[in-house]
């Protein structure tokens, strides 16, 4: 059995570990807010780059693959290493990869 004078020194014990608990949840909780959306946006940049890098990848095969650079007057898309031209044919408008 637990004298008085052990049960006051658990107590003050328990006090200072919930104290603790919530004085750092305190600091932390705004700094794991932040963190989680500055995650979010780096993590939706780099979907976005691999979506446009998808769809330049993809190009080719959808409207064909026959570009001539002297047509490449204005580029639609520039991702990385690749670009998508708007090429004008005997008056229409088409994409081209390159």
């Amino acid at each position: 059995m637990l004298c008085e004078c052990e049960v006051g020194i658990m107590k003050k014990f328990v006090l200072g570990v919930l104290v603790g608990v919530a004085f750092s949840a305190i600091l932390f909780v705004p700094l794991l807010v932040s963190e989680r959306h500055d995650k979010f946006e780096y993590g939706r940049f780099h979907g976005g780059i691999s979506a446009r890098l998808d769809v330049v990848r993809r190009l080719p095969e959808a409207v064909g693959s026959d570009l001539d650079r002297s047509e490449c007057t204005n580029k639609f898309l520039e991702v990385k290493d690749a670009t998508i031209w708007v090429v004008e044919r005997h008056g229409v408008k088409t994409l081209r990869a390159e």
